[in-house]
């Protein structure tokens, strides 16, 4: 599969992320240079060569797992980040030996952390141990039976093309679930995207609802106060004026609620911290674009009794008087 053209890179594990959440096993540490014992919860898989490579996981350091690692040979495991800085902080974790999965085994390489669990929740240090050395009929829910394939920028695999290959290996293996690894993030995400989509259309509401406000609050001050605006532009004050007084009155109710506002979500966000993924409770860019989205609305919701009040008549406002 290798050979084809536009498949950059071809590999089995025996879980995808997120796909499979399972898969987790004590690990301990032993040799003579680690003192230290104890169980710790590792998520396992078993991965053929060019797995990291496939799937775009950096090799921090070591080597991946090799066709040479097969039985009969030293067993080793390639461990992510998170477990080396764990295990062995401020140490080498290269030629480290820890027991897991009935055998004791030799770290050959250390690549970045993936999150099995989903984006939500943070996944358990990961080690990935060679194919070739499961023993046959051992293990069976461990076999690596997920393929994965990296192709190149715009290419489609060549699904037919995999299936022949795949079936003159074994007529009798079925194909399922063939998708991409945007599909298995988006099934895992879409229940969040949409309660997102249902808190963004609450949010648009409430913004309409307070720029609304803001409007008919201003509408109403400007029909009580249509004398005194009148009588200002027969003393001389010009139309901007009168939009400058206007508008900075209601710019200064909706900096109040900015404020108040800014402060409650910023509450409600460190409350909710687990729930986001990439976003600081206090991400400032969130914040500005909330405060200049609000903004906007207040003077959308000003501009029009400004203007009305702009065009007040002084000639009628001196008779009422």
């Amino acid at each position: 599969m290798r050979a084809l053209p536009g498949v950059r890179g071809a590999a089995y594990v025996t879980g995808l992320p997120m796909a499979m959440r399972g898969g987790i096993w004590p690990l301990s540490t032993t040799g003579e240079e680690v003192v230290r014992t104890g169980a710790n919860s590792v998520s396992l898989r078993y991965v053929t060569p060019q797995y990291f490579a496939t799937l775009g996981i950096p090799l921090r350091r070591g080597r991946d797992v090799a066709e040479t690692d097969a039985p009969g040979q030293p067993f080793v495991a390639v461990i992510s980040e998170s477990l080396a800085k764990r295990t062995w902080p401020n140490e080498d974790p290269l030629g480290k030996r820890f027991n897991l999965a009935f055998a004791e085994r030799t770290v050959v390489g250390v690549v970045g952390d993936v999150r099995v669990r989903g984006l939500e929740r943070p996944s358990e240090p990961q080690v990935f141990l060679p194919y070739r050395q499961q023993a046959d009929g051992s293990l069976t829910g461990y076999i690596p039976k997920e393929l994965v394939l990296r192709t190149a920028a715009g290419a489609s695999p060549p699904l037919a093309r995999i299936r022949d290959i795949i079936k003159s290996a074994d007529p009798e293996q079925p194909i399922a679930q063939v998708r991409t690894l945007s599909e298995i993030v988006s099934e895992e995400t879409a229940p969040r995207v949409t309660q997102l989509r249902l808190l963004g259309a609450l949010s648009a509401i409430a913004l309409l609802i307070a720029g609304l406000g803001v409007h008919g609050l201003l509408t109403f001050s400007v029909s009580k106060r249509s004398q005194e605006l009148g009588v200002r532009r027969a003393l001389g004050a010009q139309a901007g004026a009168i939009i400058g007084l206007v508008l900075r009155e209601g710019l200064a109710l909706a900096l109040v609620g900015i404020v108040i506002g800014v402060a409650v979500a910023y509450g409600a966000a460190r409350g909710m911290g687990a729930l986001l993924v990439g976003v600081r409770p206090a991400d400032p860019l969130t914040i500005l674009a909330a405060t200049a989205l609000c903004l906007v609305t207040a003077v959308m919701g000003c501009l029009r009794p400004a203007l009305r009040a702009s065009r007040v008549d002084p000639l009628s406002a001196l008779r009422a008087e």
